[in-house]
């Protein structure tokens, strides 16, 4: 057997194990059972016996090469030289041998001799992977990472380890900017990511997935609503892909806005070519920060420091290791950024000046040039990870991770309300979240039933976060000190004290067949989730908390899956996908809704005057027996003890009464003690949803597709329990999307220039949601859930158009992407009709549509609309035998599609939930990175270059984004 060290390869490439996960994700896409490089390589191997020019190809492509010898005995190799990709060079290697080779793992190539070919078997080829060119069975085993968007029906998007390093930013969220179709709410205040998808986000819609594990949370936003927050470390991250809307993955359960799946640090970031081992050292700094403040009334700086005065830096280190038979990494990051400064130019636009010359907008808080407080974010992180290649084709990776974060936070009400003018200084919220997960993959050679992927995990969330809800944060046995502006009162009213608990598994096998009627592959699979949130352990939640509902959100919630898609090869030229996903789930809350009780023998005021017009004062006239106020039980003619503001209860002197009248409003005593519960909510529901697709290869590099997609999302537990901002939950249905998008991509390569390559995509989408789940009125409930209730609405509709290019030429390099939203629209003709009602004292919403295109008062909606017109430019330029690389990146984001009318009362009513301005901007970007050695690079970043002020799209908080930016950063590997 011959065998070489593994050894780093030419061009970053994701493990098979995400790829092959990365593409159930674009279900029903080609499935790749293993990962082979597709870039163009230059070889340089003569012709010599095979065995030798087999370790040299290895040697050189950085993988490890097993081989019996008894087949390579004997015979020669011809000359290999040029550029080839990694297949085709393994061709001209063989060609004539009769061998095969199978490239596994990314990491090893197998040469073998083919098996006897039965008859309903599908001859695949000398070499067992496929190129875009080929006509073997379901080509895409050797697709780019980078190309998949490019070649699978379902949209997507792909980033690598090059971009996140590149983009990284101030905030977790910068990551995704300039992503065509992918906004970020909320992303200056948390740490943490709240990915929008086409106009979706929140509850599952979109959920995060890191090495296939979950972890999410849905925080309070005062006035502002609600967030959803999964805190991620991209300097951890190797790599993401973000599908966008429903699929058949074996965890797209509910992910009816799409999914974003993140892959953790591999060997192949950290190792260097030809080496076994490795270190990875980075480590660098940044301006325009200061540490945040310790004094709640801090004012905001104004003098910005530069990169000679550093405030803020950043630093990991990664060690892995590669064996025969088992990988290892382990890393440690750790993070510290300061409160940050906005920009400056474009300040005007955001002043909303009334006529005497009062500013009213968000920039009477944020000026100019000033340190936004509450913005500073400090974390560390942890990855520990393990792969084992077990015998008979088995893969077994295990995984730990650890994040620790105190994140920057404020309320959006202090600021809504706020007349002082300034903001205060708030301690930072915490956040810790442990993460296991054991991803199982078995693939026996010499059949094509049996392609299994099994994946457990669990997550695991502590916080303690400023952001609880003042009418239902517990106080645990503190006195509620009224104000809300002093730190004591922050820590009492807003400290909200959390854990929640995620375990999953899921399951999937992917079967092949060769039939007359053309090559199938069938993919099926299980899933499960078990969710649970509660207040931590350390809150003490005490009866008088329950009596007066005073509670954390607390219940738990179980779903599971099944799925099935069906690929079918119709033509050489045509691919058929169909499929569908059956759901169930159940949920309880563990709270139960204290309502005081009251005597059955009513009250009412009685004021009295003396014969000179003079008040006597009140007393309480009860009702007799019967219900019924009558003069034997009137104060004012029988007597009793009257009342005056300021004074003690004193007999009455009936003699002084001339004149009485009661108010007519009629009061009850509370009974002490005595408290009625309600029933807690319990919900269980289940459905079926399918998925059709059609992908047509017009020629070798055009293909055109189309998707037709359902998808099912169950309520959440937050949609499902009691708590802040929704203190009423009605009966739910779940949401029914229906996802229509029709597309047209070019992949290809030599078009101006024999190793240029150019990639294009071009999708048009329209989706509406049925029963779209938010905050809206419903009638003849209590007043304190009258207009606060979870509920379905009839439907949320969003359509537009997206287009993603690449270019790379070698010596320059070029991305656009962009997309122009169409339409957005959110019917219930139930909330247009309660607030139609309710003109008769209100009467500027007497003409309340049932349509609106950013939703009705109250609705979580408004602030999930995208922008109607966002772009994003790179280009970029390599030098001195690309050691240099220079470029610039623009991103243009224009105003929502749709915007709040101040005039329609019906979109404003309650003051709750308003839509946050933000105004078109336009940002411009600098980067360059220089290879010092072949293994040390300095990256250099200038974020915002023109200091733009601005406010991020989607956000809830307020806060300008960070002004210009400078940013240095050291990378060593050895």
């Amino acid at each position: 057997m011959h065998m070489t060290p593994p050894r780093h390869p030419l061009h970053a490439r994701l493990s098979p194990l995400f790829l092959a996960i990365s593409m159930a994700l674009a279900s029903p896409a080609i499935h790749a059972a293993t990962a082979a490089p597709a870039a163009v390589v230059e070889w340089q191997i003569p012709a010599q016996p095979l065995s030798r020019a087999l370790n040299e190809l290895a040697r050189q492509a950085g993988m490890v090469l097993l081989a019996d010898a008894r087949l390579t005995q004997g015979r020669q190799s011809a000359p290999l030289q040029g550029s080839h990709s990694l297949p085709d060079a393994l061709r001209q290697l063989l060609a004539g041998s009769g061998l095969q080779a199978q490239l596994q793992g990314g990491t090893t190539i197998i040469i073998s001799a083919p098996a006897p070919v039965a008859a309903s078997a599908v001859q695949i080829g000398t070499l067992r992977v496929n190129g875009q060119g080929g006509s073997g069975l379901f080509e895409a085993d050797d697709t780019d990472p980078a190309d998949l968007p490019y070649t699978t029906q379902a949209s997507s998007v792909y980033i690598g380890r090059e971009q996140i390093e590149r983009f990284r930013g101030t905030s977790p969220a910068d990551i995704f900017k300039g992503v065509a179709g992918v906004q970020v709410g909320d992303s200056r205040n948390s740490g943490a990511v709240d990915v929008n998808v086409r106009g979706m986000q929140g509850q599952g819609r979109v959920p995060v997935l890191i090495d296939g594990s979950l972890q999410s949370s849905t925080v309070y936003r005062g006035y502002a609503g609600i967030a959803d927050r999964s805190y991620i470390d991209p300097d951890l991250i190797s790599a993401i892909r973000i599908d966008k809307g429903p699929n058949l993955s074996a965890q797209g359960a509910g992910a009816i806005g799409g999914m974003v799946s993140m892959q953790t640090l591999r060997p192949e970031d950290i190792i260097l070519p030809g080496q076994r081992t490795g270190v990875r050292l980075r480590g660098g700094i940044q301006d325009n920060s200061v540490t945040a403040p310790s004094d709640f009334g801090s004012a905001p700086r104004t003098h910005r420091n530069k990169l000679g005065d550093p405030r803020s830096g950043f630093g990991s280190i990664a060690v892995a290791t590669r064996q025969d038979d088992y990988d290892l990494v382990a890393a440690i990051s750790h993070r510290s950024i300061g409160n940050y400064f906005s920009g400056t130019r474009g300040f005007g636009r955001y002043q909303l000046l009334n006529e005497w010359g009062g500013d009213n907008g968000v920039t009477q808080f944020f000026k100019k040039g000033d340190e936004v407080l509450n913005t500073a974010n400090r974390t560390t992180s942890a990855l520990l990870k393990a792969n084992l290649r077990l015998p008979h084709e088995q893969k077994l990776e295990l995984g730990y991770r650890y994040f620790d974060s105190s994140y920057g936070e404020i309320m959006p009400s202090q600021i809504y309300r706020n007349s002082t003018g300034s903001i205060p200084q708030w301690d930072p919220s915490q956040v810790r979240t442990n993460a296991l997960t054991a991803r199982y993959d078995w693939k026996p050679e010499g059949q094509n039933l049996i392609d299994l992927k099994a994946n457990l995990w669990l997550t695991d969330m502590q916080s303690k976060s400023r952001n609880g809800d003042i009418f239902s944060n517990p106080l645990e046995g503190k006195p509620n000190p009224g104000d809300h502006e002093c730190k004591e009162c922050v820590e009492v009213l807003y400290l909200a004290k959390n854990q929640a608990r995620r375990v999953g598994a899921d399951i999937a096998n992917t079967s092949r067949f060769a039939t007359s009627m053309g090559a199938l592959k069938l993919e099926y699979g299980l899933s499960l989730q078990n969710e649970d949130i509660g207040p931590a352990d350390s809150v003490r939640i005490l009866d008088e908390d329950l009596n007066t509902n005073h509670t954390l959100r607390n219940g738990k919630r179980h779903e599971q899956s099944a799925f099935a898609s069906l690929q079918w090869q119709a033509r050489d030229w045509l691919t058929v996908d169909a499929g569908g996903r059956f759901q169930r789930f159940d949920s309880r809350d563990r709270n139960r809704r204290a309502e005081q009780q009251y005597q059955p023998q009513g009250w009412q005021w009685v004021t009295m005057w003396n014969k000179e017009g003079e008040q006597l004062g009140a007393a309480k006239w009860y009702q007799d027996a019967q219900g019924k106020f009558t003069p034997a039980t009137n104060p004012a003619l029988v007597g009793g003890m009257v009342e005056n503001y300021g004074a003690e209860p004193a007999p009455l002197d009936l003699s002084q009464v001339d004149q009485w009248s009661g108010n007519g409003y009629v009061f009850r005593d509370a009974i002490p003690g005595l408290f009625k519960y309600s029933t807690p909510i319990r919900r269980k529901d289940h459905g079926f949803s399918p998925t059709f697709a059609l992908t047509a290869r017009l020629s070798d590099s055009v293909s055109l597709f189309l998707r037709d997609a359902r998808g099912l999302r169950m309520p959440s537990l937050y949609e499902s329990t009691m708590g802040f901002s929704a203190t009423y939950s009605s009966p739910l249905k779940p949401e029914r999307s229906h996802n229509r998008e029709i597309g047209v991509s070019l992949v290809k390569d030599g078009v101006w220039s024999a190793a240029d390559k150019l990639r294009l995509r071009v999708s048009y989408f329209d989706n509406v949601t049925h029963g779209y789940i938010t905050r809206r009125p419903i009638p003849d409930l209590p007043a304190y859930a009258q207009n606060f209730s979870m509920a379905n609405t009839d439907k949320y509709s969003v359509s537009g158009i997206e287009l993603q290019s690449s270019y790379d030429r070698g010596t320059m390099f070029a991305d656009f992407s962009g997309t122009w939203n169409r339409k957005t629209l959110i019917c219930d003709a139930a909330t247009a009709a309660y607030l139609r009602k309710a003109s008769s004292w209100k009467s500027d919403i007497w003409n309340t549509p049932d349509c609106s295109p950013i939703g009705f008062t109250s609705s979580y909606v408004s602030n999930h609309i995208q922008p109607k017109l966002s772009a994003n430019l790179t280009l970029g330029t390599r030098w001195l035998q690309e050691k240099l690389t220079v470029g610039t990146r623009l991103t243009h984001v224009g105003h929502p599609l749709a915007r709040q009318d101040d005039k329609a009362v019906w979109q404003t009513w309650t003051g709750t939930s308003p839509q946050v301005l933000t105004q078109a901007y336009t940002l411009a970007d600098l980067f360059a990175s220089y290879k010092i050695t072949p293994n040390a690079t300095v990256d250099v970043a200038v974020d915002n270059l023109t200091d733009r002020y601005y406010l991020d799209p989607l956000t809830l908080s307020l806060m300008p984004g960070p002004g210009r930016t400078a940013r240095v950063t050291l990378g060593v590997r050895f």
